[in-house]
């Protein structure tokens, strides 16, 4: 004869709250389970049965909104189902899952990267009928609000060349990549990583932007002619009872 009767389920209360002794049990939500029942007779002999549960509930009705949000942003899912209780019952599908992920468990999506997508949500109901919504999905990029850029003014001399050295705000930026122009390259010439090269002399400007094309900055850039020595007359005459200035004798080279 039987001795005992045990029985359990895997998800631990989770899915299904199951009466040990009865086997009687109670659907939580939507998911699956292993169910175990485990027999003991008189005379020791125990042997164990597992069966797999898959548990669905249904839905009378499903609401889903558009949704925007910035890539590396996490927003709560604008689905709702009738009863809200049974919405982790809902069939959640995004058109390309490389622009976001969906954490079905907490409700929540998370940008990964720009673009439009569907998001199509589908349930059924206790007569059986597919209920389907869809909502678009648009993943803007993080925009660049803010470069540092230093010294600024920026003084050279002419055929000197300089590294200009710069930060890019926010830390999350989507692109952070940087364009480099000179308003005045007979002036001063710039390349595509900042450093800079006087080629005249006089003022010139560059301007600094951001490629998503959200931000700018200037520079203001002031070329100099080096000196490298001086030309003196090596003789000056005055003429007597007359004044002159020895620096008008003096040349720059």
């Amino acid at each position: 004869g039987i001795k005992s009767i045990e029985w359990s389920e895997a998800s631990k209360g989770d899915i299904l709250s199951i009466n040990p002794e009865t086997g009687a049990a109670r659907v939580l939500k939507a998911g699956s389970t292993k169910v175990k029942v485990k027999v003991t007779d008189v005379f020791g002999k125990v042997i164990e049965k597992e069966a797999y549960v898959s548990v669905r509930t249904y839905v009378n009705s499903i609401s889903v909104e558009d949704m925007t949000f910035n890539v590396g942003e996490t927003i709560d899912l604008k689905v709702k189902s009738d009863p809200a209780e049974d919405r982790n019952s809902l069939t959640l599908t995004l058109g390309d899952p490389t622009l976001a992920s969906i954490d079905k468990e907490s409700f929540k999506m998370t940008g990964k990267k720009p673009g439009e997508t569907l998001l199509t949500v589908t349930g059924i109901t206790k007569e059986g009928l597919v209920i389907s919504r869809t909502a678009k999905i648009t993943i803007t990029p993080v925009l660049v609000n803010k470069i540092d850029i230093w010294p600024n003014p920026l003084s050279i001399n002419k055929g000197e060349t300089r590294q200009l050295e710069y930060e890019v705000g926010p830390d999350n930026a989507t692109n952070k990549e940087l364009t480099w122009e000179s308003l005045n390259p007979d002036l001063v010439v710039v390349d595509d990583k900042g450093v800079v090269k006087g080629v005249g002399t006089g003022t010139g400007i560059i301007v600094v932007s951001s490629k998503d094309g959200n931000f700018s900055k200037e520079v203001t850039v002031n070329v100099g002619q080096p000196l490298i020595g001086i030309n003196v007359p090596k003789e000056v005459k005055i003429e007597k009872g007359k004044s002159d200035s020895i620096w008008n004798y003096y040349k720059p080279v």
